[in-house]
């Protein structure tokens, strides 16, 4: 297998990642709007500051597009580079599984 289909396979993988993470994030942020009129969920941000997250936002799906851009620049992606990128997006993917995993925890008690 070839570099090129090497990549071509992990690109595929995330994309299929992204996918079943859409309809969790379209769930939670229902979730997060129906608390925010119930006068909860004051927050500005889901993920603080110093996360690897380049965008500040209230709603999950807004980073999920961040990461579909992520998969986009990898994909174009030729250099040395490629396996830094590799590992921060699947680091922001991670987190995003973590941050929804709390949320859901969090609605149960």
């Amino acid at each position: 297998m070839t570099t090129t289909d090497k990549h071509a396979l992990a690109i595929s993988m995330l994309q299929s990642e992204l996918k079943q993470l859409y309809r969790k994030c379209v769930d939670a942020d229902q979730k997060l709007d129906a608390l925010r009129k119930d006068g909860k969920a004051k927050f500005a941000a889901l993920f603080d500051k110093d996360s690897p997250f380049e965008k500040e936002a209230r709603h999950f799906v807004e980073y999920l597009a961040e990461l579909a851009g992520d998969i986009e620049t990898l994909e174009q992606e030729k250099s040395e580079q490629w396996p830094h990128h590799l590992k921060l997006l699947l680091h922001k993917i991670q987190m995003m599984h973590q941050l929804l995993e709390q949320f859901s925890t969090s609605l149960k008690k």
